[in-house]
Parts: structure tokens; C-alpha cells; sequence
């Protein structure tokens, strides 16, 4: 009969109203009322089990029956089993005199490993467990069955569920693009720079009580070439500070000759700003020195997460 069902609950439900056809044709009373009740379906799940057990275990239930020794062949032997009062064969472990656990964790009910039932019951605990793993749904089962192999049969039917197959697969991946030339040829340390900023940080005029306590921020430049990394710290994020730390980093480093960074809203605040003064500043303070160089400033394209990701590196390393 299991064989036509795909569903325990469904199952259990139909098994439920067939046994009470057969109460009221042989005249015995029945509930009036029409929807099953709980004794009614924990009924017909303990008929399944024994009917199931009878047709897979018949030789160890013939054995238990009449209080012989079980056969050495059997698989359930090394488990110790006995008939509880309803004519079930459970195991009998080392944790039999604990008070925490209930009484069918401290005595699972055999279910053979390729009946129909185990299936069943499988599947029934995944989908109640919102499609878990393979250990959440051994552990749910092991809490009142013991099946040989539930690790194999949990597998086997966790890769039939489609819903499964589906969230499994694994995602197609896209082939990344060719680097820029900055970032495959050798050139002077900082020559073709990337920049970000950190932040922010608290900071702390003194110590003590009541000490003023400001924000801070470190402008990290990162080098394409050697992906070596300068730091700036800087009081905020205004043009001004900023052209300060940028002077500091030329000053050290040597006056680069590419400059690329994303569209911060330091950058970007203004685009008066970002188009004419700033470059403009950044040329009359810092290329001075360097006036045989030109400095090229090159921003990534606004909401581009493939592009910056070696400033971004940078400023997770620090």
C-alpha cells in the first residue's frame, strides 16, 4: 500500500480512515467526529511500523516473540533488541537510564534501510525541516528511529528532491576580463596609482576625562605594480585635507603618473569642483617639481563593483 504514496502524512491519513472502516464494520465504536485525531494517526503510524517490521525482520520478530536468541546473521543483533508492549522492536542502548532523554530516543524503533516507510519518513522529515542537511535530518530521525545506513538513504533522497538539485548547483561562473597594462608592466613603485579612504576612526586629543574625541581617516594608496601600500592619515574628507595628504604622498613617493580612485562623495560632491579646481590645484601644488611629468586622474565608471578592487584589497588589508 506504501508504494502508491509519495507523501508520509498522506499516508498515515488514508491508513487512518481505512482502519476506521474497519471499526465500524465490525461494529466497534468509533469517533463521530471527522477529522482524525491524534490517537487515530499515531495508531496507524504504530500499524505501519509492525506490519513493516513482520514483513523485513520476520525471523528476528519470530525469535523475540518466543524469547530465543536472535540469529548472529542478523543486522540488528550488535543493537539488542527487544518487544516493547505494542509488539515493536526497538533497540536497547547505553543510554538507557537517562531521565532527560524521552523514551523513543532512548529506544529507537528499527525501520529496515530499503522499505518503503524508511523513504517515506525521509522525506517527510525534510520538507518539515525546511530542506536541512544531511546531519540536522539524521539527527531528527535518530530522535525515534534507527535505520542501518540513515546516512546513505538520507543522501539518496535529498538528491531526488528538485527544489534541492536546484539550490545545489553550482552557479556558472563569468570569465574575467584582461587586466590594464598598469597592471602587467613593470614601472617605478607608485607610478600608476590607486586611492581610497579608510574609515572613519575615533580619535582622541588626550587622554582623560572629558577629552574631545574626532573623526579621522587614512587616504591608502596602493601601487598597481608592486601593490605596495602608502598610508595618509587625514582630520576629514574636505578638498583641502585631502590635497594636503596627496602633497605628503608626492613628497615621499615621487609625483605618479596615473592616478585612478572611485566616485567617492569626496570626489564627487561637486562636480564644479572635481572638474576644474580640483585638478587644477592638485597641478599647480604638487607638478611644480615635475612639470616634464603629467599627471593623469582617472575615475571608474559610477556603480562598477567588478572595477577598484585592488584599492579595495588595500584598504581591507589595512
Amino acid at each position: 500500500m506504501l508504494e502508491r504514496f509519495s507523501k508520509l502524512d498522506k499516508a498515515l491519513r488514508v491508513f487512518a480512515y481505512v482502519q476506521r472502516f474497519i471499526q465500524r464494520s465490525q461494529k466497534r465504536p468509533t469517533p463521530g467526529e471527522l477529522q482524525l485525531s491524534n490517537t487515530e494517526i499515531s495508531t496507524a503510524e504504530r500499524l505501519l511500523i509492525f506490519i513493516t517490521q513482520r514483513r523485513y525482520f520476520a525471523l528476528e520478530y519470530a525469535c523475540l516473540s518466543q524469547k530465543r536468541p536472535i540469529p548472529a546473521s542478523s543486522s540488528i543483533k550488535n543493537m539488542n533488541p527487544f518487544l516493547d508492549p505494542h509488539g515493536l522492536i526497538r533497540a536497547c542502548g547505553r543510554v538507557t537510564a537517562s531521565e532527560v532523554l524521552q523514551y523513543d530516543e532512548r529506544h529507537p524503533i528499527f525501520l529496515p534501510y530499503n522499505c518503503q516507510l524508511a523513504r517515506l519518513l525521509v522525506s517527510f522529515t525534510h520538507r518539515i525541516s525546511s530542506h536541512g542537511g544531511n546531519q540536522l535530518m539524521v539527527r531528527l530521525i535518530r530522535s525515534k528511529f534507527w535505520i542501518p545506513r540513515v546516512k546513505n538513504l538520507v543522501k539518496s533522497v535529498i538528491f531526488s528532491f528538485k527544489i534541492c538539485v536546484i539550490h545545489k548547483k553550482k552557479l556558472q561562473t563569468q570569465l574575467m576580463g584582461e587586466l590594464p597594462k598598469e597592471r602587467t608592466s613593470f614601472s617605478r613603485p607608485f607610478t600608476y596609482t590607486g586611492m581610497d579612504y579608510a574609515g572613519p576612526f575615533d580619535i582622541k586629543n588626550y587622554t582623560g576625562r572629558a577629552c574631545l574625541i574626532t573623526k579621522g581617516y587614512v587616504l591608502v594608496f596602493v601601487c598597481f605594480s608592486t601593490k605596495a601600500i602608502h598610508l595618509e592619515p587625514t582630520s576629514d574628507l574636505t578638498t583641502e585635507k585631502f590635497l594636503a595628504a596627496f602633497a605628503r604622498f608626492v613628497s615621499r613617493r615621487g609625483c605618479p603618473r596615473q592616478v585612478q580612485s572611485d566616485n567617492g562623495k569626496t570626489f564627487v560632491g561637486a562636480a564644479a569642483v572635481l572638474s576644474r579646481e580640483f585638478l587644477q590645484a592638485v597641478k599647480e601644488s604638487v607638478t611644480n617639481a615635475y612639470s616634464h611629468q603629467e599627471l593623469l586622474w582617472q575615475f571608474i565608471p559610477p556603480g562598477a563593483p567588478h572595477m577598484g578592487g585592488l584599492w579595495e584589497a588595500g584598504v581591507k588589508s589595512f
